[in-house]
């Protein structure tokens, strides 16, 4: 393609004598071509001509021509083009340059496009920016030589970092010039007058511009944590000063921009130490969370998660002023899980594992509270959401209120659902099907931990037989009631024992998933039945009759996709097999399958399949599967009669 033609003509002027100067020419022409495609490979490979002309070249004429296309008003570039631009200005890039002394020359060229309207040029630009900020040491210009700099950090002075995000986020600073009144009390001046040279201290305080567009504001909220990040940790009024242009952001008239305000936060909070959360966070926070956008208070929901795992983990103290911090947070998200908009809980049932893991029992015990309310939420995808994570909230609390207060809860509610074929209320009638299948698997996987009654785990086997979508979902987890063999192996003898009657279920796909767990089934029937002890030879060959019946059943199948799923799960029927009976009950199943193929045998049940063509093909299948088994079944020493020819 062009792309390529476009790249072995580069290698051909680098094994040239004066290859810098081709290769400058072949990508100017190259971004001037009509073909989009061509403009945009020349723009992937520019670290090939970056290498190709040298650290002077690239930071001369190719810098002056990324300059002039970056920064054109309207761009004379596609955003694809412009896209590809942004993603090679990274820090791979400043390399070719000469090293991070450039680093301030390459972050301008990628500020306007930084600001473009196209949010994939904007978001590629963004990530590039992030990267050369992680190779940056923002430093005072007032006291740079007292700052060290790590051997690997660029010096970038505060102002000129300043200015980039003031002028992205639409912020301008006014001086205020603030002097002491005689009795004391402060008072502000605005006036150009200096109010007295030992009396009066500038300030700048920071005010929105007003008509601002929105690119460069998203484009600021993702730069503040980077920037804060490459502080000294010695610049506390440099670093307000950022938390200062957050709160001004977070009040932004247009919801986007108090989105990515609020994101953000998320970011900040994995840099800042617990005082400035204490002093600057918790009020913007605030601030969020009263805002009339529910997609800006959805947003927040993160960050104070975030802040709960960093100052729980922490291990703030009663003493500890930070711990009046994690009781603000634990109070925040309190007030999202009852939001009045059902994204807002959503959000918090999303972080609840995360917020419930790290935290003190008593406050535990408050966020236990608000997610058994959402387990009964008004809103279906809140209480589907809640059900699905009440197993990795269970787990993340690690304490038994967590029983005492959701778990009855639970039981309660799915107890009336599964009493009922479909929902009376409009808002849960569409989702009634879903939930209710996520409930029978919440209760498989509680029965795990031996949180649920036993004949509610009952209830709901016998229940599943009514209904395929809740039957398939239940025996995907199967396997999780494993546990229940050390706290009531009865119990689990007995559901093994009901759901053998899916081997025969109407619905194929029933059975598919059944034979999945054909295995398991039988395994815990005869470990229970003998308490745990070795098998006596009655009862294993009790149990073989069984499963070589459900074996039969699945190998004449009348679904296709029944009979491929069943040559899929044959391996393992094959190993367990083995385990119970030795290479007898492995041979019996390999005849099994060879007699289906040659035609000596045929289904009990359906005695009328066994001319049926289709049921040799998946005979044909069977035997590759076991073929193909590691390690190789050793008993497969049979000889296969050759099928008669068709006359003519």
């Amino acid at each position: 393609g062009a792309g390529r033609r476009w790249f072995m003509a580069l290698v051909r002027t680098m094994a040239d004598g004066d290859m810098a100067k081709e290769a400058l020419q072949l990508f100017t022409s190259s971004i001037a071509h009509d073909n989009r495609r061509v403009r945009t490979d020349a723009m992937n490979r520019l670290p090939i001509v970056g290498k190709a002309i040298g650290p002077e070249a690239v930071r001369g004429e190719l810098m002056s021509i990324i300059e002039a296309q970056s920064s054109a008003s309207p761009p004379r570039l596609e955003d694809e083009v412009l896209c590809a631009l942004a993603q090679n200005l990274n820090v791979d890039f400043l390399k070719l340059m000469g090293g991070k002394e450039y680093l301030l020359k390459l972050i301008q060229i990628l500020i306007p496009l930084a600001r473009m309207t196209e949010t994939t040029v904007r978001s590629q630009a963004v990530a590039s920016l992030v990267s050369l900020l992680s190779v940056a040491a923002v430093v005072n210009s007032d006291a740079a030589s007292g700052e060290p700099v790590p051997d690997d950090k660029q010096p970038l002075e505060w102002t000129v970092m300043r200015e980039i995000l003031l002028d992205l986020a639409g912020i301008e600073e006014k001086v205020v010039r603030v002097s002491e009144a005689a009795d004391g009390a402060d008072s502000v001046e605005k006036s150009e007058k200096p109010v007295g040279a030992a009396e009066a201290v500038e300030v700048k305080t920071p005010k929105k511009i007003a008509d601002t567009w929105f690119p460069g504001k998203l484009s600021a909220c993702r730069l503040f944590a980077p920037v804060y990040a490459g502080m000294n940790p010695s610049m506390t009024t440099e670093r307000h000063q950022i938390l200062d242009y957050l709160s001004l952001l977070v009040e932004d008239d247009m919801p986007m921009v108090r989105v990515a305000a609020a994101s953000a936060l998320t970011d900040l909070e994995a840099v800042v130490d617990q005082d400035v959360t204490r002093v600057s966070v918790v009020p913007i926070m605030q601030i969020i969370l009263e805002d009339k956008a529910d997609a800006v208070r959805e947003t927040v929901v993160s960050a104070v998660t975030q802040s709960i795992k960093i100052l729980a983990s922490a291990g703030a103290q009663d003493a500890d002023p930070s711990s009046e911090v994690l009781a603000k947070m634990v109070e925040f998200y309190q007030l999202a899980s009852c939001d009045p908009s059902w994204r807002v809980r959503l959000a918090t049932v999303t972080h609840i594992a995360d917020a419930l893991a790290p935290l003190p029992k008593d406050l535990k015990v408050i966020i236990i509270q608000c997610f058994a309310e959402l387990l009964d939420d008004e809103e279906a995808e809140v209480r589907l959401a809640s059900v699905k994570k009440t197993a990795a909230a269970l787990e993340a609390a690690n304490c038994p209120e967590f029983k005492e207060l959701v778990v009855p809860t639970v039981v309660a509610g799915f107890r009336e659902m599964l009493e009922e074929a479909s929902s009376d209320d409009p808002a849960l009638e569409v989702r009634f099907p879903q939930l209710r299948s996520a409930q029978a698997l919440m209760c498989m996987e509680l029965a795990s931990f031996d949180a649920i009654p036993h004949d509610m785990l009952a209830l709901v086997v016998h229940k599943m037989f009514g209904d395929p979508q809740l039957c398939i979902s239940m025996l995907k987890k199967f396997s999780l009631l494993i546990k229940l063999k050390e706290s009531d192996p009865p119990a689990l003898s007995q559901i093994c024992m009901d759901s053998l009657s899916l081997a025969t279920h109407e619905d194929w796909r029933v059975r598919c998933a059944f034979t999945a767990q054909l295995s398991f089934v039988f395994e815990q029937i005869i470990s229970v039945e003998q308490g745990g002890d070795q098998a006596d030879k009655e009862t294993v060959d009790r149990a073989w009759t069984a499963f070589k019946r459900v074996i039969d059943l699945a190998l004449w199948d009348q679904v296709a996709e029944a009979r491929a799923h069943f040559v899929q799960c044959l391996p393992a029927i094959i190993n367990y097999a083995d385990k119970l009976g030795g290479d007898n009950f492995v041979k019996e199943i390999v005849a099994m399958v060879v007699e289906q193929y040659s035609g000596t045998a045929e289904s009990p049940e359906h005695p009328e399949r066994k001319t049926t063509y289709l049921y040799k093909i998946s005979s044909i299948q069977a035997l590759q599967a076991i073929l193909t088994m590691t390690p190789p079944v050793p008993y497969f020493s049979y000889e296969f009669p050759t099928p008669a020819l068709p006359s003519q």
